[in-house]
């Protein structure tokens, strides 16, 4: 899932997509993913994600090449600005919980196995969907697969057909208040900028 964008190394030949891929997600406290990663222990050998985070809209690898920040800022903030017409106010916060652990199929990048927490949050869905079609119509960005709200714990050296046991999950709490574009290496404060969900009409 796009969740494994930030932490893989890029493959021989490719862009390191640590420095040269942007996306769109919510970025959780070091507290909350502390959390969410004690819900599950990885085995040796896993790849830890560099940050927690939700992962709504992913651009390229080599989107920070292929586009210029000051268009994507503009087009995230033009879909989160109130709905125009239809007098509808745009959500400003949108609480949401952690409440089950799943696995997804191998990343075929890493080879490695993404175990996650899943997330409840009414509202989100519609949220991304406002930006993905937004960067989707303004720069061509397809969705590579359905949108399913989850912070990844690790990514496991498993194969599809190693069975996960998992226990409890961890019912972590969020309200989500902004997004976030991420543009490269998302350690760089530089290279993130916030939005809050409803932008102000200008």
């Amino acid at each position: 899932m796009e969740d494994s964008v930030p932490s893989e190394p890029a493959a021989a030949g490719a862009p390191d997509i640590r420095t040269t891929g942007a996306w769109v997600h919510v970025l959780l406290s070091d507290d909350q993913g502390a959390e969410i990663a004690a819900a599950w222990s990885p085995p040796p050998g896993s790849d830890l994600p560099t940050h927690p985070h939700v992962t709504l809209v992913y651009l390229w690898d080599d989107a920070t090449s292929r586009l210029h920040r000051e268009d994507v800022e503009a087009t995230i903030r033009g879909a989160l600005t109130e709905q125009a017409g239809d007098g509808t106010p745009a959500a400003t916060a949108l609480p949401g919980v952690f409440n089950g652990l799943a696995r997804f199929a191998t990343d075929p990048v890493s080879g490695l196995v993404p175990v996650v927490a899943t997330l409840e949050c009414p509202g989100l869905e519609a949220l991304q969907a406002r930006l993905s079609a937004a960067l989707e119509q303004a720069f061509g960005v397809e969705p590579a697969h359905g949108f399913v709200p989850h912070c990844t714990i690790a990514f496991a050296p498993l194969t599809d057909d190693d069975p996960v046991i998992f226990g409890a999950p961890p019912m972590t709490r969020i309200t989500v208040t902004e997004v976030a574009l991420v543009w490269g290496n998302a350690l760089d404060p530089a290279n993130m900028t916030r939005f809050p969900l409803a932008v102000p009409r200008a």
